[in-house]
């Protein structure tokens, strides 16, 4: 403690908080120590203030003292006004039990008078009931009745008003007189029905057989009264729809859906009737709309203006659509020579539409349409003849073949003009700065398929351009010109998606005829391209020769995996010198060495001559390219085997004979084999390699040219390959490493 509380502060600061719950106030009180020797005087302090706190509670109880003998005289009241209270319960409770006998007669009195009341209800029910259904049943009967006489507006009448009191009354919901009710109701209807349909079967009688129409009013009623009863009954719409399709049937189809092109069946129309004649006969498109419009015009007299509406609605627009695919799609013409007659056409057509709508027909929107798009029909047309010329022509030609010439002008040194001594004719030549402009000529044979081809193009050029002069200014498709000049895209799109399955079913060696007929295709339509100015057909004409290349390289590929597969019997040549593998080796090369013979033979004729070389050079290096790798891969090369391999090679090598060039006159012929294989010195020197001894390889090596087509490393493992170790080996094999680095 920082200062020293006294005694009496803690203990009246102690006797505080026991009495009244203060805390002290000072916190020099409240964290001084209680010290011992006050206890008995703070004792003392709660003691007084207990004795305080009694007298005070003393007091109180004096002040508050309460009369015991009133609240004992009240209580003794309640009690006796409590016992009275249950005496009149216990009366009530009795009087209570002796009116239970008359409620029972009461509750039975009103449940017999609502049982009596119930049933008068009942009875007065089924009463109302019954008259009800007499009434109705009366009503049927009369209905009945009235229809037996003719009176079918009185019939409909009655069905009309007994359904509709069916459906208002709700006595006969869900009850079996009103299923016996809906029956009756129904055979009256049926039998309405079935009244008005022979009554319309009479008034327009179509006859399949004899291909006649008839309109005619029965005993004074008109088709317009059956209409409206049809009509009331909602069976028009089925009548209707039947007198459509046997109308269509009998008289329509007659007349424009003919069985042989070009004809068609007359009609004779009468005024009651309309016939058609029993035989067709050639008719054109003209007559042929007349004769639509007498039928629509006998129609228009005799149906009622409400069939006219509705057969409007269906039935012209099914005429517009059958007549332009029946007659009118036929009648655009896929030449220049028929436009006078289109147009004659396309002139009947809008006054045949004129006439449907002076008739009081409508629905003919179709055939107006059609007119005003007879431009790009015609265009359409001309499309898909075009497109079905190409597929014919691939279809039926293809079997004859003539020989064509390629020319090409190219400047070429003086030293090249040996080379092309032998292999093209010079036709002219001028000297320029030691160059020779030189004009090339070969020959190669195509189909007659591209020819027929270009004819379809040329044509399609042609007509543009005619469409373009005065002559046909006046004509409604000759806006179309213009679109012509995109069909002969489309052509040769159309001869690139299908020549090749026709190619290879119809031709031996179908892909090199393809090649060969995709370029002169190409040629010409580029000719016509920079002749007519046609800019557009540039890309058509690139893409044509890369088809017909790529005709050709997937027959080289073929071509190239037949000689390889045919190789490939040689086993790598390994131990090629013994039986049978000698057998198997000398097999494989004998059949590769035919193989290619025979592609030279059935190309011969096909090919130019450059070409031919061309592609029996790269199966040739194929061949060659196998062959050297094969022997490279051979570890060990006994002499034997070595002789074997010269053997085979020199076989491969006769077919050299194969580039030898055309004979010229004074010149001296000299196989042209390295030119057209490029692999053919490195064969060679394999050859030399073969059956060289070691001084001889490295006297090639360092005095001739063969490190020109072996690495060192090659001839190298050659060189192991065939030769056994010895001092001679290490030292050739060093000098030819020295060499290489050198």
């Amino acid at each position: 403690m920082s200062q020293k509380t006294s005694e009496p502060e803690v203990c009246q600061t102690l006797l505080d908080f026991v009495s009244e719950g203060t805390y002290p106030g000072s916190e020099n009180i409240a964290v001084s120590e209680f010290p011992p020797s006050v206890l008995s005087k703070e004792l003392e302090l709660i003691s007084e203030a207990r004795q305080q706190v009694e007298k005070e509670i003393g007091f109180q109880s004096r002040e508050n003292t309460f009369d015991a003998d009133g609240w004992m005289s009240q209580a003794k009241q309640l009690h006796a006004d409590i016992e009275r209270s249950r005496l009149t319960a216990r009366e009530i409770v009795a009087q209570h039990e002796k009116t239970k006998p008359f409620e029972l007669k009461v509750a039975d009195a009103a449940a017999k008078v609502k049982l009596v009341q119930t049933e008068i209800a009942f009875n007065q029910a089924v009463t109302s009931t019954l008259e009800a259904v007499q009434k109705l049943c009366q009503q049927l009967d009369a209905g009945r009745v009235a229809l037996s006489c003719g009176q079918v507006t009185a019939a409909i009448e009655t069905v009309e008003e007994i359904t509709k009191s069916l459906k208002k009354d709700s006595l006969f919901t869900n009850t079996n007189i009103m299923n016996i009710l809906s029956k009756n109701i129904m055979g009256l209807r049926q039998e309405v029905a079935e009244y008005l349909r022979t009554r319309w079967n009479e008034q327009v009688r179509i006859d399949k057989d004899k291909r006649e129409l008839q309109v005619r009013t029965i005993d004074g009623i008109t088709l317009e009264e059956t209409v409206a009863a049809l009509l009331r009954l909602e069976l028009f719409p089925s009548v209707n729809e039947k007198f459509q399709r046997d109308l269509t049937a009998t008289i329509i189809d007659a007349i424009i859906l003919p069985g042989v092109d070009g004809r068609s069946h007359g009609v004779r129309v009468g005024e009651f009737a309309i016939n058609v004649d029993p035989e067709p006969s050639a008719a054109p498109v003209s007559e042929v709309l007349d004769r639509i419009v007498e039928v629509l015009g006998y129609l228009r007299c005799c149906l009622p203006t409400l069939i006219l509406d509705l057969l409007s609605d269906s039935f012209v627009p099914k005429l517009s659509s059958d007549l332009i695919s029946g007659w009118l799609s036929s009648a655009i013409p896929t030449d220049l020579s028929g436009l006078g007659e289109f147009e004659k056409t396309l002139n009947h057509v809008l006054q045949f539409t004129q006439t449907l709508e002076s008739l009081g027909w409508h629905g003919e929107e179709e055939l107006v349409s059609w007119v005003q798009q007879a431009p790009r029909l015609w265009l359409t047309r001309r499309r898909i003849h075009s497109l079905d010329q190409v597929r014919n022509v691939l279809a039926a030609k293809g079997g004859i073949t003539r020989q064509v010439e390629k020319v090409e002008t190219e400047n070429v040194t003086q030293a090249d003009q040996t080379l092309l001594h032998t292999t093209f004719d010079e036709w002219h030549a001028q000297w320029d700065n030691n160059k020779e402009e030189v004009t090339l000529r070969e020959k190669y044979n195509i189909t007659d398929i591209p020819d027929a081809v270009l004819a379809i193009v040329r044509q399609q050029i042609a007509d543009a351009e005619a469409l373009s002069q005065p002559t046909y200014s006046t004509s409604k498709v000759a806006p179309s010109g213009p679109g012509l000049l995109a069909l002969p895209t489309l052509i040769i799109a159309m001869y690139k998606a299908i020549a090749s399955s026709f190619y290879v079913l119809k031709l031996k060696s179908g892909q090199i005829y393809l090649y060969n007929d995709s370029q002169y295709l190409a040629s010409q339509i580029r000719a016509i391209a920079e002749e007519r100015q046609l800019t557009r057909l540039k890309p058509d004409i690139v893409s044509l020769e890369k088809f017909g290349k790529l005709a050709y390289m997937k027959e080289m590929q073929v071509q190239r995996t037949i000689v390889s597969d045919l190789l490939d019997g040689a086993q790598g040549f390994n131990r090629c010198s013994e039986q049978p593998f000698l057998g198997e080796c000398e097999n494989a090369v004998s059949a590769t060495v035919d193989r290619i013979r025979d592609v030279y033979k059935e190309w011969q004729p096909i090919l130019s001559y450059s070409a031919l070389l061309q592609s029996i050079g790269s199966l040739l290096s194929t061949v060659l390219n196998k062959i050297i790798i094969d022997t490279e891969e051979l570890g060990d090369i006994p002499e034997a085997q070595s002789k074997r391999l010269v053997l085979f090679c020199n076989k491969i090598s006769t077919l050299e004979d194969l580039f030898m060039p055309e004979p010229v006159a004074g010149a001296e012929a000299v196989p042209m084999t390295a030119i057209y294989v490029p692999n053919w010195f490195k064969f060679q020197y394999l050859v030399n390699i073969l059956e060289s001894s070691l001084a001889d390889i490295k006297y090639l090596w360092v005095e001739g040219e063969l490190r020109l087509e072996f690495s060192a490393d090659e001839v190298v493992d050659l060189i192991k390959a065939l030769f056994a170790e010895s001092d001679h080996r290490r030292k050739a094999i060093a000098e030819i490493r020295r060499t290489s680095r050198g």
